[in-house]
């Protein structure tokens, strides 16, 4: 996928996944990545709670 708008991480002190807007060359670790648009116990319950709440595309979005 080129430049996707989002990204799933997983925060490993929380023991949960984390849905972030992508910024370009910013590693891939959920601790450094910001505040988070939405989360979940899965990376698919991140991303629905987003599509669900926000709009956002579920297309645009890499999961790492």
């Amino acid at each position: 996928m080129m430049n996707p708008k989002y990204i799933v991480l997983y925060n490993p002190h929380s023991d949960e996944w984390l849905l972030f807007d992508y910024v370009e060359g910013r590693e891939k670790y959920a601790p450094n990545y910001g505040t988070p648009v939405s989360n979940g116990p899965t990376p698919r319950d991140a991303i629905d709670m987003a599509v669900d709440m926000f709009g956002i595309n579920p297309d645009e979005v890499e999961c790492y």
